[in-house]
């Protein structure tokens, strides 16, 4: 559910700076008014600052929950902590 969440997330913003950056690159279709570009502007890098805070937190909680699940570790078998060792090469170096 938490990767729902942060992929439903990303997808927003990206849709909204598509949007803006559309906006801004397409000013024909909009006012000329220079607030109003300046404005536009603004809400991009306000909605790029709140996707990159995102992306940061979730990163935190990410690392919390691997440090509960190496702590419950100690709890398990032998071989589920020989399996739980076991990673895809090309996600690990990724």
């Amino acid at each position: 559910m938490q990767w729902k969440t942060v992929g439903a997330t990303l997808a927003i913003f990206a849709g909204v700076i598509a949007l803006f950056y559309t906006l801004v690159s397409q000013a024909k279709f909009i006012s000329h008014n220079s607030d109003f570009l300046n404005g536009v502007e603004f809400a991009i890098f306000l909605t790029v600052g709140a996707a990159i805070l995102i992306l940061i937190i979730f990163q935190f909680w990410q690392a919390t929950e691997s440090r509960k699940i190496s702590d419950v570790t100690v709890f398990f078998s032998n071989i589920f902590k020989h399996i739980r060792h076991k990673k895809s090469e090309a996600v690990a170096n990724i």
